[in-house]
């Protein structure tokens, strides 16, 4: 586990940790880093661990954690938390990333589940990633219906769903 010392991170006797990082994230549905099509597993966790890895920053995305509206697949954070245990076997620290790329896949990325994006009236003009994040309309209003927390299903604003959904997924792994 960590904690901090002033500005450094620690683990559970005080010791600074000096962190030699990997990104491990699987941008496609399942969104799983052990399932078939992306394949992490004990022998890669192994070699993390054998060749200096301490750390890996584990992708975890808000469509697969929540893809309806307040119903969470605990099924998903089983196999992202089977992936942690793989890690911390060969001494390899897990931060847990809720990740996302270009807001959801509307947008051609990942994240926010379809349910969670809106594009207002604006075209869905697709130039690719990282430039959609400035040249895409409707992926720009996405971003402002998220952080003005607009109603979502139910009336819910989108951060309010969020703020739940990564309540859950800190819960989860607590």
């Amino acid at each position: 586990a960590f904690t901090t010392k002033g500005t450094w991170m620690t683990n559970a006797v005080g010791q600074v940790i000096i962190q030699h990082g990997e990104n491990v994230v699987y941008k496609l549905p399942p969104y799983d880093p052990a399932s078939p099509d992306y394949g992490f597993n004990a022998e890669d966790a192994q070699f993390l661990g054998d060749n200096g890895f301490n750390t890996v920053r584990l992708g975890v995305i808000w469509a697969a954690v929540e893809p309806e509206p307040g119903v969470y697949n605990d099924a998903y954070l089983a196999s992202i938390a089977s992936t942690v245990q793989l890690l911390a076997d060969n001494g390899v620290y897990s931060l847990i990333d809720l990740h996302q790329d270009s807001y959801s896949t509307v947008f051609s990325g990942e994240g926010a589940p379809v349910w969670a994006t809106q594009t207002g009236p604006w075209p869905n003009i697709n130039v690719g990633f990282p430039a959609n994040y400035f040249l895409n309309p409707a992926q720009n209003y996405a971003w402002d219906a998220l952080w003005l927390n607009k109603p979502g299903p139910g009336g819910v604003g989108l951060v309010d769903r969020y703020a739940a959904m990564s309540e859950h997924v800190a819960a989860y792994f607590n």
